[in-house]
């Protein structure tokens, strides 16, 4: 792996790059990454288990198979869900036998991690939990892999920062999620999903609220405190979600893309989709084509 290159550098139709983006020989004191990649079509480990000294995460983008740890018992796994496991966990995951999935995945280990895994009383018999929408998250695991630190100081304090962050962010929703099953009864549920379907159905929020018979105020207040974003965020994420498949593995134009999303033209689609997603639909086309 050369030194210095990035996940936005990676040639994806190298068979090692596709797999291994970074491998650093060199963290902060504090803790850091040592191994991360991307693996698409993966058709899962051979062996029957393993064991990983340091603490490990996968972000599941596309596919579906199943979890299984020793200590953790086995868990069905679909795209938008994240597996992580602690040190010294035996342990195996992989798709449905025959078919393939694709992940984000990092390995990091330091004192830091133990230390807030420690404080945040981690309940570990819940090895995968749910990051949806899959655009937003897979952009966070990309951004927090970044590039190989080289052994410079500022970079491996850097990377050690940004794992420390997408943590607290996942934890955050986890909190927010749990916070939810509690508070709010059935029917409350049920008007999250009525609310979410309007926001799909509907041309924008305020027609959504219109749909539920309620102000758009009220609407957005009671939508953001269920969900953790407001309305008009959620449903960009579901349309960009939508507009990363229609790019993925297709040769369709971008305009046509745009048409099909409700875009008024390719110039306001392409610069909704790099505020959302980082990249324009052409960059994000050739670094993901097959992704």
């Amino acid at each position: 792996m050369q030194e210095g290159i990035s996940v936005e550098d990676v040639n994806w139709e190298d068979s090692e790059l596709n797999r291994v983006v970074i491998r650093n020989t060199a963290i902060s004191p504090l803790g850091g990454l040592r191994i991360a990649g991307i693996l698409e079509a993966a058709s899962g480990m051979a062996e029957a288990s393993r064991v990983f000294q340091r603490y490990s995460i996968a972000y599941v983008v596309s596919g579906k198979g199943y979890y299984y740890g020793k200590t953790t018992g086995r868990f069905a796994v679909n795209p938008g869900d994240a597996i992580l496991v602690r040190p010294n966990e035996e342990h195996h995951y992989r798709p449905d036998w025959g078919t393939v999935w694709s992940e984000i995945f990092f390995e990091f280990e330091g004192p830091v991690f133990d230390l807030w895994f420690d404080e945040t009383k981690m309940d570990w018999s819940e090895a995968v939990f749910r990051l949806e929408p899959i655009s937003y998250w897979k952009s966070r695991f990309l951004e927090t892999i970044g590039e190989s630190n080289n052994g410079n100081p500022a970079k491996m304090l850097s990377e050690c920062l940004r794992i420390q962050a997408l943590l607290n962010d996942i934890q955050a929703l986890l909190n927010d999620i749990q916070a939810t099953s509690q508070a709010y009864a059935v029917d409350e549920l049920a008007w999250l999903d009525d609310a979410k379907k309007a926001l799909v159905d509907q041309p924008d929020g305020k027609a959504a609220a219109q749909v539920l018979g309620v102000n758009y105020e009220v609407f957005r207040k009671r939508f953001k405190k269920m969900v953790g974003m407001s309305p008009g965020k959620f449903r960009n994420s579901l349309i960009m979600d939508k507009a990363c498949h229609m790019l993925e593995g297709s040769d369709v134009t971008v305009k046509s893309v745009a048409e099909e999303l409700g875009f008024c033209d390719e110039y306001h689609f392409s610069k909704q989709f790099k505020r959302t997603i980082g990249w324009t639909p052409r960059d994000y086309r050739k670094r993901f084509y097959n992704f």
